[in-house]
């Protein structure tokens, strides 16, 4: 690899990056659109804490498992 092509790596890796993140914003959003006033904190509070919870305990699971199971590497 040459000096160029690592300058445009970050050019290439940002669109793709931009388009998966679109359905969390759209997401946030429909729930604040759709909820009533008085329900818009506890709803988006809940929305975040399911998510977080989710993304915590299942991402991380997911690579250990991955790693561990489907590469079968065991020095990591």
């Amino acid at each position: 690899m040459n000096d160029e092509s690592l300058k445009k790596t970050p050019l290439v890796v940002n669109p793709f990056v931009f388009v998966a993140s679109m359905p969390l914003a759209i997401s946030a959003t429909v729930l604040q659109i759709v909820t009533p006033n008085q329900l818009r904190a506890q709803v988006s509070a809940v929305y975040m804490l399911f998510f977080n919870l989710i993304t915590a305990l299942i991402v991380t699971t997911g690579i250990g498992f991955i790693t561990d199971f489907w590469f079968k590497m065991k020095w990591l």
